[in-house]
């Protein structure tokens, strides 16, 4: 099996966390609405107070992978096609 690193289950910080959010220009309020969770839970998570669960972590890191790698559209942002499966990953 080939290593994906933005698969890893290792433990996320709350720096990587925050940097995932910035690169799928997501904030605390949005993350919580996708997961449907408490916004409080998620600002936990963020501040580093509350450990962020290996599910999540995978999650934020393979969304944060498709942004970055994902081809532009001629207005410099995601293309349609794009666009659906980022929606698709983040169930909105």
């Amino acid at each position: 099996m080939w290593h994906k690193p933005y698969m890893s289950e290792a433990a996320m910080t709350s720096n990587e966390m925050r940097e995932c959010l910035v690169a799928m220009d997501c904030g605390q309020r949005e993350l919580a609405r996708i997961l449907r969770r408490d916004e409080a839970r998620v600002r936990k998570m963020v501040r580093g107070t509350e450990p962020i669960p290996s599910e999540l972590a995978v999650w934020l890191r393979l969304a944060r992978r498709v942004i970055e790698t994902a081809p532009l559209g001629k207005h410099g942002t995601l293309r349609p096609e794009c666009q659906i499966a980022l929606r698709t990953l983040l169930g909105s």
